[in-house]
């Protein structure tokens, strides 16, 4: 059996003072049982705060936060939001048959085709003054109060700063295509916004390979870039990361395993020996202790026996049989 995927990607951003970036992206699929013909999401700075599909046709809260802030008659107004937009999906799918990608430009209101496949939508909805309407409204009053309403009861897990963590690693070549290669993975940071660099000798150099930003499942965001080295060279690169929960750039380099081996034979040593000294100084108090007991219980002795000795040296005064003599 042939499955055909067709997909409508519709991105509407809007980025505040602060550069918060409110996101809602819809997907429509046709020639598939595997995904819901419909799927709605809204991000904040990358963080998917709500969740729409046509196969339980109702929005849901994805973080915490967003249920314990809004009342049931809100997530019923944004279902109703849902299935329009899901109504509005599957109709141009009619239309479009193959993957098409669109953009709007806020300031002249008019869609702009990302491939020659989208050039007749494009059109068609420029030429729909209701459609721009209603789409002008979406974008410069809807969905910035929903921005503004998400930041206010989400600030304190939207503002918050989370350090990353990096790891570098060294891969072999594995086949002759394949070079000697150094990675640079990070990982765990908050917000999203962060700054990879590659150096040599402190000069920037291109990376071969980049995953991108891409999400973690504990709300968090990695990334990793690769770069190919010649072997013996490694000691001339490091990863410099920049990030708002860092207080200045930090510098990352490739550790030889040796080295780290070094390390965990002297930490395994220092967890050996202090236990040990610990017990040796245990058993010597305990020594120490008995041999004063001794010495005390032999003093005692001592004293005892000298006590006993005295007492049978010491006359005793014989008894008056007779009164005595008064003179007078």
């Amino acid at each position: 059996m042939l499955l055909i995927l067709f997909s409508i990607s519709l991105c509407f951003s809007w980025v505040s003072s602060d550069r918060n970036k409110f996101m809602v992206m819809y997907l429509a699929t046709s020639g598939t049982t595997d995904l819901p013909e419909y799927v709605g999401v809204g991000m904040i700075d990358g963080v998917p705060v709500a969740y729409y599909d046509s196969s339980a046709p109702r929005i849901v809260s994805r973080q915490q936060w967003m249920t314990d802030a809004f009342d049931e008659e809100y997530w019923e107004y944004l279902t109703n939001r849902g299935n329009k937009h899901c109504a509005i999906a599957k109709e141009n799918l009619k239309t479009i048959m193959k993957s098409t990608n669109q953009t709007s430009d806020p300031d002249r209101m008019r869609w702009v085709a990302s491939n020659h496949f989208a050039v007749k939508t494009a059109e068609k909805w420029n030429s729909d003054k209701a459609w721009n309407k209603y789409w002008k409204w979406q974008l410069e009053i809807e969905l910035v109060e929903r921005l503004k309403l998400r930041l206010h009861f989400g600030k304190e897990y939207l503002k918050r700063k989370v350090q990353p963590e990096v790891f570098i690693s060294r891969n072999e070549p594995n086949h002759q295509d394949k070079p000697l290669t150094l990675s640079c993975l990070v990982t765990g940071f908050y917000p999203v916004d962060i700054k990879v660099t590659w150096l040599r000798n402190g000069e920037v150099v291109s990376e071969i390979q980049s995953s991108g930003i891409r999400p973690n499942h504990d709300g968090t965001h990695q990334i990793q870039k690769e770069i190919e080295i010649s072997a013996g060279d490694e000691d001339q690169y490091s990863c410099r990361i920049e990030h708002s929960s860092l207080a200045e750039a930090k510098l990352y380099q490739w550790e030889n395993p040796g080295n780290g081996t070094r390390h965990l034979h002297l930490e395994i040593t220092g967890f050996v020996i202090i236990p040990l000294a610990v017990i040796v100084g245990i058993i010597i108090l305990v020594m120490w202790k008995r041999t004063q007991r001794d010495k005390t219980r032999n003093l005692q002795q001592q004293c005892q026996r000298n006590s006993e000795e005295e007492h049978q040296t010491i006359p005793t005064q014989p008894f008056l049989e007779t009164e005595p003599t008064l003179h007078q």
